[in-house]
């Protein structure tokens, strides 16, 4: 990811979600990578339930036309 302001909301993210102060510039596209992933599907499951307990999920593909930015859109 390349737009500032996308990687500034997935950083005010990260920082609540693990109690940490990174600033933009650890992030900084010039210096290290950010990237998005988009699954298409995933799995979970119970270690102690092996058999029983699988799930997946599915996501919707995005298109091509979404605008950069907006949630569910691809980032640059």
């Amino acid at each position: 990811m390349v737009d500032l302001d996308v990687v500034r909301r997935f950083l005010d993210a990260f920082n609540t979600k693990y109690s940490t102060d990174y600033g933009l510039d650890f992030f900084d596209p010039a210096v290290n990578a950010t990237f998005r992933v988009r699954p298409v599907w995933a799995f979970g499951l119970v270690e102690d339930e092996f058999t029983g307990s699988p799930t997946r999920w599915t996501f919707p593909r995005r298109s091509e036309g979404e605008t950069v930015g907006e949630p569910g859109s691809p980032a640059r």
